[in-house]
């Protein structure tokens, strides 16, 4: 655990706790850092919000001592109900720091843990919401062949982690509304649950609200929504709208989209010919040959 969270950096350096909150060696020059190093945000180049990108030298410096920090203050019993004013706030500007660093770095399991030390204050704002609402997403076990149907304790677990998730980005989207991240995000956790015109209207809205990030994202998810409400029509007329270019070489991988056949005939096969830059899928070859 402790070398999990960053290291062994900050040993020692809890001088004294007391009612009035915490007293550490090195507090003040560790909260001055997310002035100094902007946290990772994250790059909409992909199916999901993440993308793998280094830390500068500044911000893994805190990544690595605030995970210590974190870890430390826990290990000594101390949590975000001890503190009070601004160590409260300081404390979780940390956490909220780290954990977004620890899904920048693909650590999700990291990112979900140290989250976990805020979820039940009372008033969490619109990042710290959305951000634990991902935690949950990306610790959620994955899906498997008829997962709604699945009642084992795997699944069990992934619908509680997908619910929980919800309920968070909820009130997310009434905390902000006009964060299109939310919504696009909680569209898919609607997909994710069964409640697909749910999910195809959260998508729309992300898209009215930030057209330039989540065009592509959100008529891709709306026509996964659109086949498994069983109306091909519908999820042929998403896809038309996005344009053609790179995207499209990951629209045709996707399996949740196998059903409308990329390499056949019909208009999604069409679409994938004629949108996804490269080298055409290849053509299933004649069967039947002439006898001579």
């Amino acid at each position: 655990m402790l070398l999990a969270f960053g290291g062994q950096d900050f040993i020692g350096r809890i001088r004294r706790i007391g009612p009035g909150g915490v007293e550490l060696e090195a507090w003040q020059d560790i909260t001055r850092i997310p002035e100094m190093a902007e946290p990772p945000d994250p790059e909409y180049d992909g199916r999901t919000p993440w993308s793998t990108r280094d830390l500068s030298p500044q911000q893994r410096w805190f990544y690595e001592r605030g995970s210590s920090l974190i870890f430390h203050l826990h290990h000594r019993g101390v949590d975000a109900y001890k503190l009070q004013g601004r160590d409260r706030d300081r404390y979780r500007r940390i956490v909220l720091w780290v954990a977004r660093a620890a899904l920048n770095q693909r650590e999700y399991f990291k990112a979900f843990e140290t989250l976990q030390a805020i979820e039940h204050l009372p008033d969490l704002n619109y990042d710290e919401l959305f951000f634990l609402a991902v935690g949950y997403w990306f610790v959620a076990p994955d899906a498997k062949p008829d997962d709604e149907e699945r009642d084992d304790e795997e699944g069990r677990r992934r619908r509680h982690f997908l619910q929980r998730a919800r309920r968070l980005l909820e009130r997310a989207t009434k905390e902000s509304p006009s964060e299109a991240q939310a919504h696009w995000a909680l569209g898919y956790i609607y997909d994710e649950l069964g409640q697909y015109d749910r999910a195809i209207q959260e998508n729309r809205v992300a898209i009215e609200k930030d057209s330039t990030h989540f065009h592509n994202w959100g008529y891709w998810n709306m026509a996964v929504s659109h086949l498994k409400k069983k109306d091909t029509q519908a999820a042929i007329a998403a896809l038309e709208k996005i344009p053609a270019g790179e995207w499209w070489d990951e629209i045709r991988k996707d399996k949740e989209l196998a059903p409308l056949e990329p390499e056949g005939e019909g208009p999604f096969g069409e679409l994938c010919r004629t949108r996804a830059p490269g080298e055409d899928p290849p053509q299933k070859e004649a069967s039947a040959s002439v006898e001579s």
